[in-house]
C-alpha cells in the first residue's frame, strides 16, 4: 500500500491527554460501521475520557489505538481506487492545519475512504484568513491527488464546510493568492458543494489533529456579509489585482444537501 495515501492516520501520534483521545475516537467514529466489534475494540479508550476519571494511558489504550488506525487503514474501511466511479472530496482547515479525504461509494451507496491528506500549516499560512485556508485545502488536495482526480469520469464533488468559498465562485475580485488558485484549478472538473460542519467530520478531524495544533493565535477573520445595496463584500479590503474566479475555474457552487 502506498505510504503517503494513509500517512495522515498512520502517523497520529499517542494521544496524552482526555481531549486528545476524544479527537482521535470522533475521527474513528465516522468508520465504526465498517470496524467488526468496534465498541469492544474502543473500551480501553472510552474509559480514559470518563469524567471525573485520572488519565493514564496504558498498555491496553495503546492496544485499541493502535487496532483501530490498522482497521481504518484496512479492507473493508479503506477502499481501492475505481476510474469508473465517481470522486468525492472532503476538505477543512483548522487554526493550525489542513486535511482532506478522497473517497467512493460502494453498491450500497456507502462512503469509503480512498486516501487522506494532512498538512500542517507553516510561516505566512497560520495569518491567512479561514477563507484562504479552507481554499488552500482544496487546491493541496487536488495537487495531492491529481493522480486521481485528472481526467476523472465523473464531476469531482468536492465539499467543505465553509460557505465563504462561495464567494469565489461569484466575485469578480481576487487577490494574486487566490487568482494562483484559481489557476491551477481550471485544470481539474468539480463541483463544490457546502455542507454543515457537523456533516464534515472526516477532513475536519484530520485538519484537527492534536500534534499539529502549535498554540498559534487565531488570525483576524475577513467575513461575508450583505452591504445596504444587498450585495456580498467582505469587510476588509482585498489584494489587487480584480479578476473573476469564474474565468478560471470550471465549477459551480451549490448548499444544496446531497
Amino acid at each position: 500500500m502506498e505510504q503517503k495515501k494513509i500517512s495522515a492516520v498512520a502517523e497520529w501520534k499517542v494521544p496524552t491527554n482526555v481531549k486528545e483521545t476524544q479527537a482521535f475516537l470522533g475521527f474513528a467514529n465516522y468508520y465504526r460501521r465498517f470496524i467488526k466489534g468496534f465498541s469492544k475494540i474502543a473500551i480501553p479508550l472510552t474509559e480514559l475520557t470518563k469524567k471525573g476519571k485520572l488519565f493514564k494511558w496504558n498498555d491496553k489504550a495503546q492496544e485499541a489505538f493502535e487496532q483501530l488506525k490498522k482497521a481504518i487503514l484496512s479492507e473493508p474501511v479503506l477502499a481501492m481506487f475505481d476510474p469508473e466511479k465517481e470522486i468525492e472530496l472532503e476538505t477543512d482547515a483548522s487554526d493550525f492545519a489542513l486535511g482532506g479525504q478522497i473517497g467512493q461509494r460502494d453498491s450500497e451507496g456507502k462512503l469509503h475512504p480512498v486516501a487522506f491528506y494532512s498538512c500542517k500549516l507553516q510561516g505566512a499560512e497560520l495569518n491567512y484568513p479561514i477563507y484562504d485556508k479552507e481554499f488552500l485545502a482544496i487546491v493541496n488536495c487536488f495537487e495531492e491527488f491529481r493522480h486521481y482526480l485528472m481526467g476523472s469520469k465523473h464531476k469531482v464533488k468536492v465539499y467543505t464546510d465553509h460557505q465563504n468559498i462561495s464567494y469565489f465562485a461569484t466575485t469578480h475580485e481576487l487577490n494574486r493568492r487566490q487568482l494562483r488558485y484559481a489557476e491551477f484549478l481550471c485544470e481539474f472538473d468539480f463541483v463544490i458543494i457546502h455542507r454543515k460542519g457537523s456533516e464534515n467530520g472526516r477532513a475536519d478531524a484530520i485538519s484537527r489533529r492534536p500534534d499539529y495544533d502549535t498554540g498559534t493565535v487565531k488570525a483576524r477573520e475577513q467575513v461575508l456579509e450583505k452591504n445596504d445595496k444587498g450585495e456580498y463584500q467582505f469587510t476588509q479590503k482585498m489584494e489587487t489585482p480584480k479578476n473573476s474566479f469564474r474565468n478560471f475555474t470550471p465549477i459551480h457552487y451549490t448548499d444544496t444537501k446531497e
